[in-house]
């Protein structure tokens, strides 16, 4: 456990979201709930709302280890592999750049590449000779 200047101690154990409103709540002179999700509380709706919102900032601002998930699925010989989200379930959001492996080949997956460079190589790989 560590101590900040004004004695209030902090760990690095996570937070629920009732314990970040109560310390809140104590803060600033806010009746503290004793719940936040079904509060009927006005105040502690808002705070709620500006805690989502905030949340959504701080994940968008880096790769953070605990919200980076690993998902290994059978591939298809098809371009559509199935929904992101029967692939790789938690709430997924994006695939990290150079991250994809054919775990049987131990080959990297190329990518990502832009619009007209994936449709140039669908092109490439479909066409056929126009002349015997």
């Amino acid at each position: 456990m560590s101590t900040i200047g004004s004695g209030a101690s902090f760990t690095n154990d996570p937070l629920s979201l009732l314990d970040i409103v109560q310390r809140f709540c104590d803060r600033t002179g806010i009746d503290t709930p004793t719940t936040v999700m079904q509060t009927g509380d006005a105040q502690i709706k808002q705070i709620r709302a500006l805690l989502e919102e905030e949340g959504k900032d701080l994940a968008g601002r880096g790769d953070w280890e605990s919200m980076i998930y690993e998902a290994t699925w059978p591939t298809l010989a098809q371009e559509n592999q199935g929904a992101m989200i029967d692939i790789a379930p938690n709430n997924f959001r994006w695939i990290k750049n150079n991250t994809i492996w054919n775990r049987t080949t131990k080959l990297p997956i190329i990518g990502p590449t832009d619009s007209r460079s994936w449709q140039a190589q669908k092109a490439a790989i479909q066409s056929r000779r126009q002349w015997n």
